[in-house]
Formats: C-alpha cells, sequence, structure tokens
C-alpha cells in the first residue's frame, strides 16, 4: 500500500495557468518533478502515462509540441477518494432484481402469453385496435392476391418469354423479361438476323434503329415459337388480354379491400364506446379562456358533461425526456462508482464527480419542471374539448356550424364566442391519439414547417437521383475501357459465329486465336499471326459482355470485362438500396419536423412521403437516369453536370433494356425484400442478445430495459409496402417477375411481423383507421399506372392493327399523338402516325381502354357517396317544397319547447335536414316530435357501466402517454459541500474551455453537451421561475387557512365543552355538593388558563392539562394534537418549518457558473397574530 498511495494518493488541481505564461515557464512543476521522480526510481512507464507525464523532458520533439502534450495530459490529470468514504455516502453496489425486471415485462407484455403465433387469427389482432387489424388484414389479402398474380398472369408471361430466345442463351434475368420475346415474325435470336444488339456504351441511334425495326416487323407472318409449339403473335395477343383480366381482377380487390377498410372500422367503433363519440374539438379560442365560459357557450347544443382546456406544455415534455435521460444516467453512474469501490482501495474522482454532475443536472432540470408545472396556469390554452352528456348533442353541434372558412370569417357577431372570436368547431381524436406538445403550433407556423420540409424532401429526391445516374455514368466510364474491335473488322479475319450467327468459336480455333493474342504466332505453322490477332479480343469481350459465363476460363486475359459488366449492375442495386434506406430515416425525422397534431396524421405523413420519395428514386430516377434526352444533353453541354446527367441511350423499352435497366430494378426489388426482412430481424436478435446478457446490467433500468420489447411502428411499414407494389405493377409487364417477388415478401412480412407483434414488441399504440383507409384509396392508381406500362412495352413488339381501333378511334389517336409528339419526336423519331399505329395494335389497344375504363369507374366509386347526398338533398327540398311552401321549418334547440324555437334563417346556423339519423330534431305541424335514439348510451352512464374504453377525459395530466409527465417531483436537494464542488469544477471547466479555445480537442463532448443542457434548464428557470415563488406564497397562505380553521373548530368544542361543563357544575352545586372539573374520570379543561394563554401569547400561562380523550385530534403529544395554552394545531410531526424555496440563479458573480439560492418564505409564525413556536413553549 505504500507504494499505492505514493502514486495514487489525492492531489491538488491547481488549474492550468494562464496562455500567456505557457511559453515562459512550466505551469505544472509539481508534475514534472514528480514524473522525474517515477523516470528516477525505474518504475512502470504505464504508471507515468496514467498521470500525465508521458513526454516529461523530451526537448527533441520542440517546444510547441512538448507544451501541447503537457496541457492535454495535465487537463486530464486523475485525483483519487478512498473506497470506504465512497461506500460510506453512496453504499454498496446492490445487484439488479431479476425478478422485478421479469414482473415488469409481463406488465408491459402481457399479450406474449395470451397469443399463439400459429394459431392467433388477424380478428383477434383488434385487441391492439382498429390500426393494427387492418394493417394485418392488408398484409394477408395482399399475400393472396400477389400469390395468384404470380401464376396468373406470372407464372405465363416468363413462359412465353423464356421461349422467345431473342437474347443469348444463358440462364439469367434476361430470358424472363419481355426482352427475351423477340421479333413476332421470326423465332432466332438477334445474332441470327444479323442484329448487333449494342452494348451499354453504345449510342442511341442503334437503339433506335431496333426500335423502328421492331414496330416495322407488324406486317410480316407470324411464327411458332420453337419450345412450346405456340404462336408468337397470338402469345403475346393472349398475354396482353389475360394481363388486362387480371389487372380487372386487382382492381376489384382494391374495390374490396377500401369496402372491406371501412365496413371493420364501422363495426370495430359499432363495437366501442370511446369520449370520442361524445366529444368536439374547439380550436382558435382565447388564451384566457375559462371552462365556464365555454361550457356556457357550448349547453345551446346540449348538456355539456367535461371541458378540458389544452395549454402550451412543449417545453415541459423535453424537460421530462431530459430529465428521464439524466436519471438513468445517474443510475448508472452511481453503480460505476459504487463497483470500482469494491475493486479497488482508491477510486478516481472522475467517478464521483460524474454522480455528483448528474445530481446537479437533475436538480436543475427538477426546478425548471416545477416552475413550467406551476406556471400552468396562466393565460396560455391553446385548444379546448368539450364533452357532451350524448353523441346527438355532439353531432347537432358539428352541424350547426359553418362549412368552410370563409362562411365561419362572416359569421355574425352575435353568434361568435365573446361575440369576437370565431370558434373552429370539429370532431374530436381519440385522446392517446393528441399530440399535446404540438399543439401550442399554430396553422401558419405548420404551414411554414411543411414548406420547409417539402423543399427538403424536393432535396433529398434530387441526391436520390444524383446517386442513381452515377451508377449509369460510372458503368459508361468503365465501358469505354473495354471497348473491341470493330465488329465488321472482326467478321472478316475470325472464324467466331456458326452459319445460323450465334457467337461460337471452332474447337480448333481456341488455342490458335489465344496464341495469337498473347504471343503473335501460330502454334500450328510456328509463322507469325496476322489479323487473327483481334479474334481472341473480339470474342471474349463480346462472350462475356453479353454474360456467357462458361466461357470464363478462356477468357481468363479479359475478366475485367465480366468484373466491369458486374460491378456496373452491382453499383445500381447498392445504389438503390442505400438510397431507398436513408430516405426512410430522413423521412421520419422531416415529418416530426411539421409538427403535426395528432399522431395519426404524422402517420399518415410519413406513410406518403416515404412512399413517394421511395417510388421516385426507385422507378423514376433509374428509368430517366438511364433515359436518352437530347435537349437535355444539349442543355448540358460542355458542364461537369453533363458527365452525371442524362446520359443514357435507351429512348424506350427495347431488349437491351431489359439487360442494363431491367435487370437492377428486379434484383434491387429482391434484396429489398431480404434487407427489409433482416430490419425486422435485428431487433429480435437483439433482444435475445440482451436478455441473454442481462445478468451484466449494473442497473435495474437496465435490466428492465433488456427484457423491454421495441415499439411496432407501421407508419414506415405501410409506406415500404406501398412502394413495393407500385414498383411491382409498373414494371410487372415486362418483368413478371415482380409478382412472385411481391408474393414472396407478404408472405414473410405477414409471419416475421406477426411473431414481432405478438412475442417480441411491447404492447403498441391504438392507432386509428385513417392510415388504412388512406392506404386502401391509395392502391387502385397502381393499376392505371401499371396499364399505362403495359401498353408502352408490349406495343414495342409490332402486331396488326386491332379490331378496337376501327371506326373514329383511330383518327382521335393520331390527334392526340400529334398534340403531344414534343415528348417523344427528339427520342425515339417516330411521327404521330407511327406513335398512333403503335398505340392501335391488336397487343396494346386494348390496354388503352382498360385505362380508361378503371379511371372512370375509379372516379365514380370515390365520389359515389357525395352523388347520393346530392339526391338526397335535391329530394329532401322537393319534398319540404310540396309540405311547407313557406319554409317554415324549424329547429327546436335543446331543453326548449316548440313556442322556444327558433326559425332557421335567425340565430345560429342551423343544422342541415339530413334526416333523424344525423340526430336532428325537426318540427312538423302534422305529426308530433319524435327523437331518434342512437346506439351510444349517454357519456355518464357508459362510464359508470365501464363500457367507455381508453381514457374518459382530455385531461393531459390524466393522459396514459403524458401523465408521467406531471407528476409531482420529489424535491431533490445536494449537500452545500458536493454543490459548491460542483459549481466550482463547473466554473474551472468552463475557464479551461476557454482558454484551451486554440486546443478544441482538449475539450471532452459530454463536457458541451453538459453545458447546453444546463444552459437550457437556467433559460427556462428565468422564463418560468417566478411560478415558485407564486406558488411558495400560495402555499404559504393555503397553511395560514388550514391552522386557521383548526383553530375555528377547537374554539367551538371548547365552547360547548365549557357550557356542558358549567351545567354540570350549577347541577351539583343545586344539589348540595361541590365537585372540582377535574375531579371526574374525563377531567376537563380550565379554560381560564386558556383564556390567560391566549391573551398573553408571550407570558407564562399555568400548565396546561391533558385534553379529553373526546376531541378529534386526540390528546397532547399525539398527532395533530390542540394545545389549549397555544391556541393552534400542532402538526403531526414537529412545528411548521420555514418554506424555502430554492431558486436558480442563472448566472454566478463572474458570469460563467450559476448556482441556487435559498428564499425562506417564513411560516404561519413570523406574523405578530400567530402562536408563539413550538420550540417556545412552557411544558
Amino acid at each position: 500500500m505504500e507504494n499505492f498511495s505514493q502514486h495514487y494518493g489525492e492531489e491538488e488541481d491547481t488549474g492550468p495557468a494562464p496562455l500567456a505564461q505557457h511559453a515562459g515557464r512550466d505551469p505544472y512543476p509539481h508534475a514534472h518533478a514528480r514524473a522525474e521522480t517515477s523516470k528516477k526510481n525505474g518504475e512502470d512507464e504505464e504508471l507515468v502515462k496514467h498521470h500525465g507525464l508521458l513526454g516529461v523532458g523530451a526537448a527533441e520533439g520542440g517546444k510547441k509540441q512538448f507544451f501541447s502534450k503537457l496541457s492535454e495530459k495535465a487537463f486530464k490529470r486523475q485525483q483519487y477518494v478512498t473506497a470506504d468514504s465512497v461506500q460510506d455516502v453512496y453504499g454498496r453496489w446492490v445487484a439488479p432484481d431479476d425478478a422485478e425486471a421479469k414482473l415488469r415485462y409481463h406488465e408491459r407484455h402481457a399479450h406474449h402469453q395470451v397469443h399463439d403465433v400459429k394459431l392467433a387469427k388477424v380478428g383477434d389482432f383488434k385487441e391492439f385496435g382498429a390500426g393494427h387489424m387492418l394493417y394485418f388484414y392488408f398484409l394477408k389479402y395482399c399475400a393472396i392476391i400477389f400469390a395468384i398474380l404470380a401464376i396468373c398472369p406470372g407464372a405465363v408471361q416468363i413462359t412465353m418469354n423464356a421461349a422467345g430466345g431473342f437474347l443469348s442463351s444463358f440462364a439469367d434475368f434476361d430470358t424472363l423479361t419481355l426482352g427475351n420475346f423477340g421479333l413476332q415474325s421470326s423465332n432466332v435470336n438477334a445474332a441470327n438476323l444479323n442484329i448487333t444488339l449494342p452494348s451499354s456504351n453504345a449510342g442511341a441511334d442503334a437503339e433506335i434503329m431496333i426500335l423502328k425495326l421492331f414496330l416495322a416487323d407488324a406486317e410480316n407472318p407470324s411464327v411458332k415459337m420453337d419450345t412450346i409449339h405456340f404462336d408468337k403473335r397470338s402469345s403475346i395477343i393472349t398475354m396482353t388480354a389475360l394481363d388486362l383480366a387480371m389487372t380487372v381482377v386487382f382492381f376489384g380487390f382494391c374495390i374490396f379491400l377500401i369496402w372491406n377498410t371501412k365496413r371493420l372500422t364501422k363495426l370495430a367503433d359499432e363495437h366501442t364506446v370511446t369520449i370520442a363519440d361524445y366529444a368536439v374539438r374547439v380550436q382558435f379560442v382565447p388564451k384566457d379562456v375559462t371552462k365556464e365560459e365555454l361550457k356556457a357557450y357550448f349547453e345551446e347544443w346540449g348538456p355539456v358533461v367535461q371541458v378540458d382546456l389544452a395549454r402550451r406544455c412543449s417545453e415541459l415534455v423535453t424537460l421530462v425526456e431530459d430529465r428521464q435521460k439524466i436519471l438513468h444516467a445517474l443510475d448508472l453512474a452511481i453503480a460505476k462508482l459504487q463497483r470500482e469501490a469494491e475493486k479497488v482501495p482508491m477510486v478516481k474522482e472522475d467517478f464521483e464527480m460524474s454522480v455528483l454532475d448528474y445530481k446537479y443536472d437533475l436538480s436543475l432540470v427538477n426546478e425548471a419542471i416545477k416552475a413550467i408545472q406551476l406556471g400552468q396556469q396562466g393565460e396560455d390554452v391553446v385548444e379546448a374539448y368539450i364533452t357532451f352528456v350524448d353523441d346527438t348533442s355532439r353531432n347537432r353541434c358539428i352541424e350547426a356550424q359553418p362549412k368552410s372558412w370563409a362562411k365561419r370569417m362572416l359569421m355574425d357577431k352575435s353568434l361568435r364566442f365573446r361575440q369576437m372570436h370565431a370558434l373552429l368547431i370539429t370532431r374530436a381524436p381519440e385522446p392517446t391519439d393528441i399530440k399535446f406538445e404540438n399543439l401550442q403550433v399554430m396553422a401558419p407556423e405548420r404551414v411554414f414547417r411543411r414548406t420547409i420540409t417539402l423543399l427538403l424532401k424536393v432535396l433529398l429526391i434530387a441526391a436520390g437521383f444524383t446517386a442513381v445516374s452515377m451508377a449509369p455514368a460510372i458503368r459508361r466510364s468503365l465501358g469505354a475501357t473495354t471497348s473491341k474491335p470493330d465488329e465488321e473488322a472482326c467478321d472478316d479475319a475470325c472464324d467466331w459465329k456458326t452459319p445460323g450467327g450465334d457467337l461460337q468459336l471452332p474447337s480448333e480455333k481456341r488455342d490458335v486465336y489465344k496464341s495469337c493474342f498473347e504471343d503473335g504466332i501460330d502454334p500450328d505453322t510456328g509463322l507469325a499471326c496476322g489479323d487473327e490477332r483481334i479474334c481472341y479480343e473480339c470474342f471474349c469481350k463480346t462472350a462475356l459482355q453479353q454474360s456467357m459465363y462458361e466461357e470464363r476460363s478462356y477468357c481468363n486475359r479479359f475478366q475485367n470485362v465480366l468484373l466491369v459488366a458486374t460491378a456496373a449492375q452491382a453499383l445500381s442495386v447498392v445504389v438503390i438500396v442505400t438510397v431507398n434506406l436513408t430516405v426512410k430515416l430522413l423521412i421520419q425525422w422531416l415529418s416530426r419536423l411539421e409538427k403535426h397534431h395528432t399522431r395519426s396524421k404524422e402517420t399518415r405523413s410519413i406513410t406518403w412521403a416515404l412512399f413517394t420519395t421511395q417510388v421516385l428514386n426507385f422507378a423514376v430516377s433509374i428509368v430517366v437516369a438511364n433515359a436518352y434526352l437530347p435537349r437535355a444533353q444539349e442543355a448540358m453541354e460542355g458542364s461537369r453536370a453533363r458527365l452525371i446527367f442524362f446520359g443514357g441511350i435507351y429512348s424506350d423499352l427495347t431488349p437491351n433494356w431489359y439487360r442494363d435497366v431491367g435487370k437492377p430494378i428486379m434484383v434491387s426489388h429482391l434484396v429489398g425484400i431480404v434487407v427489409r426482412i433482416t430490419l425486422i430481424g435485428i431487433p429480435i436478435l437483439l433482444r435475445f442478445i440482451k436478455v441473454k446478457r442481462r445478468t451484466k446490467a449494473l442497473t435495474q433500468a437496465q435490466m428492465n430495459a433488456a427484457y423491454m420489447g421495441h415499439e411496432f411502428q407501421i407508419a414506415i411499414r405501410y409506406g415500404e409496402h406501398l412502394t413495393a407494389i407500385f414498383v411491382c405493377w409498373i414494371f410487372s409487364s415486362g418483368i413478371p417477375l415482380m409478382y412472385w417477388s411481391c408474393a414472396i415478401s407478404f408472405a414473410l412480412h405477414f409471419w416475421v411481423e406477426k411473431y414481432e407483434l405478438l412475442k417480441v414488441c411491447s404492447y403498441p399504440i391504438n392507432y386509428s383507421s385513417d392510415l388504412a383507409k388512406f392506404v386502401a384509396s391509395t392502391l387502385p392508381i397502381s393499376t392505371i399506372l401499371h396499364l399505362l406500362g403495359a401498353c408502352w412495352a408490349y406495343s414495342v413488339i409490332g402486331v396488326p392493327r386491332s379490331p378496337l381501333a376501327g371506326g373514329g378511334a383511330r383518327p382521335v389517336l393520331e390527334t392526340v399523338a400529334l398534340a403531344f409528339r414534343g415528348l417523344w419526336k427528339h427520342t425515339t423519331g417516330l411521327t404521330a402516325k407511327q406513335a398512333a399505329d403503335r398505340v392501335a395494335q391488336n397487343n396494346s389497344m386494348h390496354l388503352l381502354y382498360g385505362i380508361l375504363v378503371l379511371v372512370f369507374v375509379l372516379i365514380a366509386f370515390q365520389s359515389w357517396r357525395k352523388w347520393l347526398e346530392w339526391a338526397d338533398w335535391c329530394l329532401m327540398c322537393s319534398r319540404d317544397l310540396v309540405k311547407d311552401p313557406k319554409h317554415t321549418v324549424k329547429r327546436i334547440r335543446p331543453n326548449s319547447d316548440a313556442s322556444g324555437s327558433e326559425d332557421i334563417s335567425s340565430g345560429r346556423p342551423s343544422v342541415t335536414a339530413m334526416g333523424s339519423a344525423k340526430g336532428f330534431l325537426e318540427e312538423d305541424q302534422s305529426k308530433d316530435k319524435e327523437t331518434v335514439m342512437s346506439g351510444v348510451p349517454e357519456f355518464p352512464l357508459a362510464l359508470r357501466s365501464k363500457l367507455l374504453g381508453g381514457p374518459s377525459t382530455y385531461d393531459i395530466c390524466k393522459n396514459p402517454l403524458y401523465e408521467h409527465y406531471f407528476e409531482r417531483l420529489e424535491d431533490f436537494w445536494m449537500e452545500e459541500a458536493a454543490l459548491a464542488r460542483v459549481e466550482a469544477k463547473e466554473k474551472e471547466a468552463m475557464t479551461r474551455m476557454r482558454a484551451l479555445a486554440i486546443a478544441a480537442h482538449l475539450v471532452p463532448k459530454d463536457q458541451i453537451k453538459r453545458a447546453a443542457r444546463r444552459q437550457q434548464a437556467r433559460e427556462m428557470l428565468d422564463r418560468h421561475g417566478h411560478a415558485l415563488s407564486l406558488a411558495g406564497e400560495a402555499t404559504q397562505h393555503v397553511q395560514r387557512a388550514i391552522y386557521a380553521d383548526r383553530f375555528a373548530k377547537r374554539m367551538k368544542q371548547h365552547a360547548a365543552a365549557r357550557k356542558k361543563a358549567e351545567a354540570k357544575e350549577r347541577r351539583q352545586q343545586q344539589a348540595g355538593g361541590r365537585v372540582h372539573p377535574f375531579a371526574s374520570d374525563a377531567p376537563m379543561i380550565s379554560f381560564s388558563a386558556a383564556k390567560a394563554g391566549a391573551a398573553g401569547h408571550g407570558s407564562a400561562p399555568r400548565a396546561a392539562p391533558s385534553l379529553p380523550t373526546t376531541l378529534e385530534e386526540g390528546a397532547p403529544g399525539s398527532p395533530g394534537a390542540f394545545d389549549p395554552v397555544q391556541m393552534s394545531a400542532v402538526p403531526a410531526h414537529t412545528a411548521p418549518e420555514p418554506m424555502v424555496v430554492r431558486r436558480h440563479n442563472a448566472a454566478g458573480s463572474n458570469g460563467v457558473g450559476g448556482g441556487f439560492e435559498d428564499r425562506h418564505l417564513g411560516t404561519p409564525s413570523d406574523t405578530p397574530d400567530e402562536p408563539e413556536p413550538a420550540s417556545e413553549r412552557l411544558p
């Protein structure tokens, strides 16, 4: 221990000298002397490093380097405290209780023990709310419908495409696409027709030539395919008809999904009664509004049960979240300190200072939270929620309001709240759906935030387009390095193709061509090779560019060609997947910045933003990046951007497009499935790892967290599934393998996410059905996009004109093509007549009609309710005209008779006569009044009978998601010595941070974060600190009122007891005997002594006798006893302590640090009229 004490003893930290003195003298002479002593004694070099003394005396490193290292080591110098003192103050470390952690786990994850993954039905998910139930119905139905589509038309199209044989004969995705179908008049590949498919770095002219060749093939006779013996023309027409039929089936599925979502939502709503069935949301209320005012205003439409005011609370929510982090960090710091004290006899002071720092932060945040909580009664109301006694009153109130912003602004002054405020009254959301911290963000600010986030999303899309565009640019640059000799020269000098045109070398030429390329000598003749030197290069580069992998060993000299081809396509896949993952993370952050008032709107914003950005980056960006756009190329000619953007060569969906663009899209789709499933599996795996390693937890919070599951988020999942569906439907006509990837994706997601929710995640938040309705209503648009893509993809293959294009259809098509010719005349070079003939073919005209029909049906379906409402309104108006031509239909207010009713044309905006189902009341002169009761019970009845689901109030203090934000905080006091140490360390750290500003890397990041957190808490105290003083004064008045009330009660009791005693004494005197008052079994009080004591207040009264046991507060000395001498209530424990409100002083004397100051607010005994303190009371 002698050696240990010598090196690990406590050392005084005097702080660094001013920077001006560093160049002149050593700022730490004591440290350097100890370093020299340690070196002379031959001690371990690591020990010298520990003291920050390494490099002392190393003058050869230069004076500047020496002092830089010295300052850094001295800044990190350690001090030590004894382990015994640590254990005396902080106690010993107690291992976390695994049983308690398991108990908390079962409380938060009770559904893990209830549901079985295999046996649980989707209907059972209604326990978690309509949102989760509808989400799993969505996954289930999508898995079924895509499994059907994978077979028909998916499998049929894959078979037909594979039998075309137009591309190379190797097994790859290319042969499964529409690009492999080829010409309808030929059954051979491109080589047999003397067509050279251009490589990815060839010009766009070759692609335009191939497009025109395919379109010109329409008049040629059709042939049968070699493998399945089907006529190619009939096959392509059958494929398109089957595609259209299954698209109509999927459209019907979308209509069914919309109807089923609404049906399930309605059923859930009918079987569930919540406070939202009775409440309305009131916006644009005055900041100083009271509950009484609002109740009086809204009782015109029906009895009001309760009024809840929503106030500003964003600052409070932020501070409480910080407090939770500080509490966890404090517990961990204490546990580390305790564990370190058990291991070594001397503990580094940094461990204790970390604890004290977190305690100091906690005290700051606690004071700021209490200040905000006490200041919640000011003029800070942002919204109100009115709960009626029944839903009929709620509906009447909503229907009576103006239906537009303009009508609300033009409301009569007499109808406004306080005759000046036009309130916005709407249906109230569920209490758990409201984000109270965002309610203070008004509409103008939200519009500004949405504009900013929209611009950021556009920049995000532009960044994704840039990243996607770089992949083909890099591919073109790499392809330029692998260019092969001219093909005509290869044909003249080499025997490298079969008579049919297939790429193949004769066996006797393989060694000859390779030897000529390597040595320039023919091995058969021994003579120098002539033009045959290029044959090996011609064959190998062409074969590898066409992905003929069987030639890799022979063409080992040109492996770079295969590497470039593979890397270029892999780069496109990696870029697409990476961009989508990045978008997924950023979209959540951007949607939170928009400050939505409800969680449903926030999840809908996340879903929509993620869907649009991923579809644009996935489907649109890669197509545009590879498209041939000559006008854009001319505009960017000469700039550096020209090297990246708009360098594509594909003006249409030619066969080579499927190889260079279609394949990366398909592979990205498959990789996206794997990535999404992997991202779901990572939290599951991490949870199992945390449970296995829970024994290493230092605190109970860490032990509890090891069992806790993550939250089940459906917004991101909906967005990703929508993206997968839309990308699949856009490209599935040309790449039918997309159907299979979607079927596999939804089947895997259904089972994996079902297991995740039932066995891993914590009990989820109850989401509404709004998001499911939005997704279901968006799906039909994918069918229209699919038919547009199918019409363009199939029409590349030329077939005769369709019978459906007869009559006036063909001229209309040509007129439309002429109007929009500017879109493609510079790309494909087609005339308006050629474009019209292309659409009028037998494989595309019926698809065009399908698009028109589906658009009409979709519009009619989405608006049929509006049409029915208009028809109902017209019928009702005509009926009213017949029954009541003078328009005397009157509105009956609640709690009023017919004589008190007023005309619709006067008073508040009346309820539209839409029928009794809306909860309206009408007066008919020929009929008695009828009131149609709804199926929702009155609110008090639903509350008493426990039929009400969810919270029973909109009060944020009772909301399960926010109630912990308003819990009373225990007074957190630090000892004065510890407080002084922390504040001194803070000032010293601030001084060092300023002194070492020239070497910012010496300032630890945790100090910077801690300084920012403390500054935020101090700003909150400066803003709300007056509430603490007001609360202290209010508490003082309350205590005085309590004491006065107790005093009055006891005076009445004593007066009654005195009268009773005097009456008893008179009766005894009349009976002839005189008895002393204290001679009875229950001795009475000497009230003369009590009066004398009360009058003197400071005089020495006579000794007070014991109180009778019949008094409420008991005998003297018992809790809450009454002392007749003092004439006041004695508190249960001791005399009233002086009230101390510890207010934070934001800036210290030097303006650097800060601290607390105690404000003594006094006790009831501070005034002359109060009784004397208990300490001065006589026995």
